[in-house]
C-alpha cells in the first residue's frame, strides 16, 4: 500500500472511520512529514490484513475495496486527533516532567524520563484503540439487527 520515507516522511495510512460489518473502514492516505499528516490524497475503504500488528506505525495489509476524493470528515477527524496527540505530548514537557522532576529531585535519568512518556503517550493511544474497537462491534451489531427476523402482526 502507501510507501513510506525516512522518518516518518513520506505516505501513510491514517484515520479509520464508517465501519461495516464486513470489518471494512474509511481511511486516507496522506503525504507526512516526522509521521505527521499534512496532505490529505485520496480516501480509500479498506479490509484490514488478519495478520495485522496492533503495534503503532507498524506495517499492515489491506484489501482495497473503493477509492475516492479525500473525505472531509475523514480528514478533518485525522487532524484534529493528530493536533490533540501532538499538544498532549507537548503537556508531558511542559507540565509533567517538570512536576516530576521538582517532586523527586531533580534529574530522573534518560531512561526513566523517556519511560515515563512512553506510559504517558499509550493512554491516548490506547482510547482510540478501544474507541475504535466499541465502533467496529456496533458496526456488526448493526447488522445482526437488520438481519433478524421482524414478527409480521
Amino acid at each position: 500500500m502507501p510507501g513510506f520515507g525516512l522518518h516518518g516522511t513520506g505516505f501513510r495510512f491514517y484515520g479509520r472511520r464508517a465501519f461495516r460489518s464486513d470489518r471494512s473502514y474509511l481511511t486516507t492516505k496522506f503525504f507526512c512529514i516526522f509521521y505527521f499528516p499534512l496532505v490529505p490524497i485520496t480516501t480509500l475503504r479498506v479490509i484490514p490484513g488478519a495478520r495485522n500488528s496492533r503495534v503503532p506505525f507498524g506495517r499492515e495489509r489491506y484489501t482495497l475495496i473503493s477509492k475516492s476524493s479525500p473525505d472531509v470528515g475523514q480528514v478533518l477527524s485525522v487532524y484534529s486527533v493528530a493536533v490533540l496527540i501532538v499538544t498532549y505530548g507537548v503537556m508531558f514537557f511542559t507540565l509533567g516532567l517538570p512536576w516530576m522532576r521538582h517532586r523527586y529531585g531533580g534529574g530522573l535519568g534518560d531512561l526513566t524520563e523517556f519511560s515515563l512518556f512512553a506510559i504517558w503517550m499509550a493512554v491516548p493511544w490506547l482510547l482510540i484503540q478501544w474507541m475504535r474497537n466499541k465502533e467496529v462491534e456496533r458496526a456488526i451489531e448493526n447488522a445482526r439487527d437488520l438481519n433478524r427476523p421482524v414478527p409480521f402482526c
